[in-house]
């Protein structure tokens, strides 16, 4: 994936991956979670590469949104 931008007002988890599953991701910026990313069954971290590197569960990963998110804001008006 490239450029993913995902906000929440709720808290709760943005990615969630189950054991076998995996992704690359370029451009990734979360806002908002409690939890950023989780590997629910205990799945490995290399699964999932961010920027080029294993995933980090405990990194922020706030870069700077690729979208104007002021165009969802009908979804919470």
């Amino acid at each position: 994936m490239v450029n993913l931008t995902a906000v929440s007002t709720q808290g709760g988890t943005a990615l969630q991956f189950k054991k076998e599953s995996g992704a690359t991701i370029t451009g990734l910026s979360l806002s908002g979670y409690t939890t950023n990313i989780d590997f629910r069954d205990g799945g490995a971290v290399s699964n999932v590469q961010i920027e080029g590197a294993d995933a980090d569960t405990t990194a922020a990963y706030d870069a700077a949104a690729t979208v104007d998110v002021t165009i969802f804001d009908w979804a919470t008006n």
